[in-house]
């Protein structure tokens, strides 16, 4: 039976040489000439020619020269080639071919230059990025990478004395001719969008389905700092159920934050910067996050959760993440997601290989159960609403717009308002400082529970659902 390190072939064809080459770009192979597709010996009848010319063909054509016996069964004779695994990326008149499963692909464009860098070693982030310089690079990014790694114990305390050359040189992210790489500019810079132009999180809350967009955020900086700024962001998007124990207060997110962090600091270390923004859409009942950037052949998406070998896409990022203490070693961080939601009875994380990259599917179990009235937290047995994760003021307008007091004629600056639910009928009504009501309004907007009908002007608040 075929496999990804074994083919048959019935008759020798020159366009076989692709199949040598695909070979010697992976992990290598055996190409056997004079046997079927079901694996049935047929035998080749210039087996002897083959065995003298094919080694000549493979130098002249790819530069290597693969093992050719001749084999015989039966009376027929056929042909074994033996590939090796090549060091160095092998090229067939120019063009370079892979072994994929059990069939052969061509690469091209960034799937090629990716080849070649992991052969030579290397990833993307490795690259020098043209005309830039320690100036390129915020002082207190690397001051804040350096406090967390010398937190977590992966940084040593001495790197608090050091200058920004000298961390940044220790972390290999200065080109010899000292420009910065792009792990440099991404990891560190003042302005990443200026060089890598879709280094930004996308955060959207959506209605119903994806054409129905209430809010978003946009996310962006250096990638050090970004999972911080998209976790504050979520605390608009996300709910925080309130629950005691004991005396004390406890406002945890509705997700494991540790969990999130990770998945949120594996979509930004594995990204392909080359590509689309990183996605994240927020629904009522589950959250997807996309980020462009395949798994290695060898880890399917439906076998994260098993143990496996670490990959990283950008390695110097990834190295960065590390010691700051943002993910683990040794491909454990899908481990970390799933017992951190198990711990908290919440059912982990699914994971998708789609539209050139990976899909992650977050369930909301808990606003699921809340806007449903059906959870009871653990140490107070109360039942809880949507209206108990809101400050007094939040829930003071949404008892207005639930029981439709706001009502009557009212002047502003702007003119007569009669009987609507715009921002200024509402301050003048429930008494709230304009600004104020704003920023409420738009955070109840950001978690589903109400929206604007109309134009910016002439539109009103309305609730979602009562």
């Amino acid at each position: 039976m075929e496999t990804q390190q074994i083919e048959y072939k019935q008759q020798w064809n020159d366009s076989f040489l692709k199949e040598i080459c695909a070979f010697a770009n992976a992990n290598g192979g055996i190409l056997y000439i004079g046997i079927t597709d079901e694996g049935d010996i047929c035998g080749v009848g210039n087996a002897k020619y083959l065995l003298e010319n094919l080694p000549n063909q493979c130098a002249m054509t790819m530069g290597i020269i693969p093992e050719i016996n001749l084999l015989e069964q039966d009376g027929k004779q056929y042909l074994s080639v033996s590939v090796q695994k090549s060091n160095i990326p092998i090229a067939l008149r120019g063009k370079y071919y892979i072994r994929s499963g059990t069939s052969v692909k061509e690469l091209t464009g960034i799937a090629l230059q990716d080849f070649i860098m992991r052969a030579m070693n290397r990833s993307w982030d490795d690259m020098t990025v043209e005309d830039t310089s320690l100036d390129d690079i915020d002082p207190a990014a690397v001051r804040y990478f350096v406090r967390r790694g010398i937190a977590c114990g992966r940084v040593s305390a001495s790197a608090e004395t050091q200058d920004v050359q000298q961390i940044l040189q220790q972390l290999n992210l200065i080109a010899k001719d000292g420009q910065m790489k792009a792990a440099a500019i991404l990891l560190f810079g003042k302005n990443p969008q200026r060089h890598f132009i879709s280094s930004v999180f996308r955060i959207g809350r959506f209605g119903y389905d994806e054409t129905d967009l209430i809010a978003n955020d946009i996310i962006g900086g250096n990638l050090i700092q970004m999972t911080d700024k998209v976790i504050i962001a979520l605390d608009k998007y996300l709910i925080r159920p309130i629950h005691y124990e004991g005396m004390q207060r406890i406002e945890p997110l509705e997700i494991p934050e540790k969990a999130l962090r990770e998945i949120i600091n594996n979509a930004i270390v594995h990204k392909d910067y080359r590509g689309a923004d990183i996605q994240m859409k927020v629904y009522a009942d589950h959250i997807r996050l996309w980020n462009e950037g395949r798994l290695p052949d060898d880890i399917p998406a439906e076998k994260v959760y098993q143990e496996h070998s670490s990959h990283p896409r950008n390695k110097l990022i990834a190295s960065t993440f590390y010691l700051a203490g943002f993910i683990e070693s040794w491909g454990r961080g899908f481990q970390t997601i799933r017992s951190e939601f198990l711990k908290e009875h919440l059912q982990p994380p699914t994971f998708e290989s789609a539209e050139g990259g990976l899909i992650t599917t977050i369930l909301r179990e808990r606003f699921v159960k809340i806007s449903n009235g059906e959870i009871q937290e653990q140490e107070n047995k109360s039942q809880y609403s949507i209206i108990d994760t809101l400050t007094e003021r939040q829930r003071k307008i949404v008892q207005a717009l639930m029981n439709g007091t706001i009502s009557g004629t009212i002047k502003d600056g702007n003119g007569t308002i009669n009987g609507t639910t715009n921002a200024v009928s509402l301050s003048a009504q429930l008494d709230i400082p304009l600004r104020t009501l704003k920023r409420d309004l738009q955070s109840l907007n950001k978690l589903g529970i109400i929206r604007h009908v109309g134009a910016n002007k002439d539109g009103y608040w309305e609730l979602v659902s009562q």
